[in-house]
């Protein structure tokens, strides 16, 4: 779905966005290792090294997805979102990397140095210690992976057992590409006996607002006599736009938009005169919850 593409924008870009920030505090440390022993003077001659580059790959890489938002369609649709969020994290990285980054590796990175009495710095000792635990990490890993290696039968099992749940949860799961969401509106629309006037249309109308004004999730309406949302234009049509209360005031499967869709179309059966019927908007255009078809009728 559209959210799904948001979020995967996100995850690709997380490492993106990391990576800027890497790359200034490796240069800084690579700084020290040539022997500097201030920060500061470090991370500025560092800086005035790598600057141009952050510049440019951040352009080259947002001038790939900047183009996929004016794309036009269901793609564009689609996609859109995808390369704005794309784009925009990659912008805010190297925001981050010639700002933030710097400042924090001028104020805590230190060269590892051994004071008097075998003393080391903070950044020695914090360095030690994650290189300390980030090797245990690794060699319980190896562990684990001579284990399955020993043990062969159990990762075929574990296979099977994985394989086995996505077959289930792909059964299970809701599907669809574009799913209706309550967007707090619905539309009405109104078809009458043909050839009717606009005063009987208007008085079917006026029956219709009875109803909703009954409705205790709708905010507020707008009617309009003499044009139907499907129908088209012509006296005997009508169409109703209802706006619902905020979502934090229908809490409650039993007062979202589909709960009030049924009750509405429910209600407007007892209207024998006319063909009333609610729906509500497509989340995208073109994509509704039902089939279509476009006729196209050409006079010769």
């Amino acid at each position: 779905s559209s959210d799904l593409l948001t979020l995967f924008a996100l995850v690709l870009v997380i490492g993106t966005v990391v990576d800027d920030a890497i790359v200034v505090v490796e240069a800084v440390q690579a700084k020290f290792d040539e022997g500097y022993k201030s920060s500061y003077l470090a991370t500025v001659d560092a800086m005035g090294g790598i600057t141009s580059a952050l510049i440019t790959t951040t352009f080259v890489f947002m001038a790939v997805f900047i183009p996929v938002c004016f794309i036009g369609g269901t793609t564009g649709t689609f996609y859109t979102q995808f390369g704005l969020t794309m784009a925009v994290a990659v912008a805010i990285s190297m925001v981050n990397a010639l700002t933030l980054s710097p400042a924090l590796c001028a104020l805590i990175m230190t060269p590892h140095v051994i004071g008097k009495g075998g003393k080391m710095s903070f950044s020695s000792r914090f360095h030690m210690a994650f290189d300390t635990a980030f090797h245990r990490i690794v060699m319980k890993y190896k562990t684990g992976v001579f284990f399955m290696f020993k043990h062969k039968w159990l990762a075929g099992v574990l296979l099977v057992i994985a394989g086995a749940g996505l077959f289930i949860l792909m059964k299970t799961t809701k599907t669809g590409l574009v799913p209706q969401e309550d967007q707090g509106v619905i539309m009405v629309n109104v078809s009458i006996s043909p050839g009717s006037t606009l005063e009987e249309t208007t008085k079917v109308m006026d029956r219709l607002e009875n109803i909703l004004k009954d409705t205790p999730e709708i905010e507020h309406y707008a009617r309009v006599a003499g044009y139907g949302l499907i129908s088209g234009q012509g006296t005997s049509y009508g169409t109703i736009i209802i706006r619902l209360k905020d979502w934090s005031e229908r809490k409650g499967k039993e007062h979202s938009s589909d709960a009030v869709v049924s009750r509405l179309n429910a209600q407007f059966q007892s209207l024998k005169e006319a063909q009333v019927f609610s729906f509500q908007p497509a989340m995208i255009p073109g994509y509704g919850m039902g089939n279509s078809l476009e006729l196209n009728l050409q006079d010769m």
